[in-house]
């Protein structure tokens, strides 16, 4: 949206920075309008947006004063004293989230109305995680080399986006827009399939682990080699980003295998980032030999797998009956031909590099590419692939709304944080592309972003 060309919002902030609160609260009244496709608000004064900003500020700062003084005086080091006081100051700020858009609206009594939406967006614990990421963009985004007034505001465009979600949602009855029904907790005696998930705040792996339903349509004849005709779709359950070896990862497996068995899948595949540390390599090795107790395994590597060595990664997958797929490509009886050759997940892993000629299995025969980066997408026309599973960025672990397919703020840092993207245009070629939100995390903090795994249904 800030990017976006012919946007102007990148020349209102550079003609708003001067203007202290009362020129922020313009720049943000556009992208309010921009937002709702034109209907800008303009409630408010200059002198009122300036003296709110003096409150909320100077409020926040005096919390801070006070938790890092408070844990001064208890004796604390002074890292936890700096942490605490970072926590109060975001603690007291976070209170005075919408404090800028509801007077824009015409609110009158503009504490109180921040404040009742900050409860509507889930309230002061779910929300001070969120806004922390965002400050740390705001603070320190720009020095990635795109500017620190864009990374500003990216922030700030990131909370016109959530109040207008909370504002709609709020509107319509308290309905999330956009509500996926194909996605429900694994099956089990604590987490029956059919209750759905609400957005929510999971901290240490929390929450239910969610099976996503895509359903692809093959756009050439099945051929099943080998074997009788079989009607009925194939299947193939994806699982990126383990993160094997941390405490909030130990369900991960069990919640992995519990989804194989209930869904009887083709094909289970291991998208990559399986183990953060080698410590954790036996688990992944009984977690490979369970699943392929249930079905054929497949497997390959993401980034963190660097860390403990792909190679031994490789070594504990093959040791346990699974296959290696930056190995070779695997055309199997069924017609499913998988391959992950031309991967950019595998490129510096000490693997072969990737082959220059096309993906050339029989006809008839579905073609994946199983990635760990969709940032394969860019090139896997060229292989001549039908799909391609991906995962490596979790959703952006916080999901504030979501819009053309998109997850933001993720997808403004990266544009394949989405779920599924298809060829644009009736007569598009090329494969498509769905994402994973990952079935772990590294840094255990989601919002609005449930861990999962794909089910993909190849029909036809």
């Amino acid at each position: 949206m800030y990017d976006r060309p012919g946007s102007p919002l990148p020349g209102l902030a550079r003609s708003a920075r001067a203007g202290g609160f009362a020129g922020g609260a313009s720049w943000m009244a556009a992208a309010l309008g921009d937002v709702r496709a034109g209907l800008a608000p303009a409630g408010g004064s200059a002198a009122t947006f300036h003296r709110l900003g003096f409150t909320k500020y100077s409020a926040a700062s005096a919390a801070a004063a006070v938790a890092g003084a408070a844990a001064i005086w208890a004796g604390l080091p002074w890292p936890v004293a700096t942490a605490g006081a970072v926590v109060a100051f975001y603690a007291a700020e976070v209170q005075m989230l919408f404090l800028f858009p509801a007077p824009l609206d015409g609110s009158r009594r503009p504490f109180r109305d921040a404040r009742r939406w900050l409860v509507r967006a889930g309230g002061t614990r779910l929300a001070v995680p969120v806004v922390m990421r965002l400050a740390a963009h705001m603070l320190f985004g720009g020095l990635g080399g795109r500017g620190v007034l864009r990374a500003w505001c990216l922030g700030c465009l990131a909370v016109c986006v959530w109040y207008e979600d909370v504002r709609r949602r709020d509107e319509d009855g308290g309905e999330r827009d956009g509500e996926a029904p194909l996605q429900s907790p694994i099956p089990s005696p604590a987490h029956p399939p059919t209750r759905p998930h609400r957005p929510r705040f999971a901290v240490g792996g929390a929450g239910d682990l969610l099976l996503r339903v895509e359903r692809v349509r093959a756009r050439r004849p099945r051929v099943d080699h080998g074997l009788p005709s079989d009607p009925s779709p194939r299947t193939i359950l994806y699982a990126s980003d383990l993160h094997l070896g941390w405490p909030w990862t130990r369900r991960v497996a069990g919640e992995l295998l519990a989804a194989a068995r209930a869904t009887a899948a083709d094909a289970v595949v291991l998208g990559g980032d399986l183990v953060d540390r080698g410590a954790a390599l036996p688990a992944l090795g009984r977690l490979v030999r369970d699943l392929a107790a249930v079905g054929p395994v497949y497997a390959l590597p993401g980034n963190h797998d660097v860390r403990p060595g792909v190679g031994r990664v490789r070594a504990v997958v093959r040791s346990e009956g699974g296959v290696w797929l930056p190995d070779g490509d695997v055309c199997r009886p069924d017609g499913l031909c998988l391959t992950a050759r031309r991967s950019e997940a595998t490129a510096g892993f000490n693997e072969p590099p990737p082959a220059a000629n096309p993906l050339d299995p029989p006809n008839g025969c579905f073609r994946v590419l199983c990635a760990h980066n969709p940032v394969v997408i860019r090139s896997a026309a060229a292989v001549g692939v039908d799909v391609v599973l991906a995962g490596h960025l979790h959703g952006g672990q916080c999901v504030l709304t979501e819009r053309g397919g998109l997850l933001y703020p993720g997808a403004w840092a990266n544009r394949w944080t989405g779920l599924r993207f298809e060829p644009a245009g009736p007569d598009a070629v090329g494969p498509m592309l769905l994402v994973s939100r990952g079935a772990g995390d590294t840094l255990p903090l989601r919002w609005n972003c449930p861990r999962e795994v794909i089910l993909c249904r190849i029909d036809g």
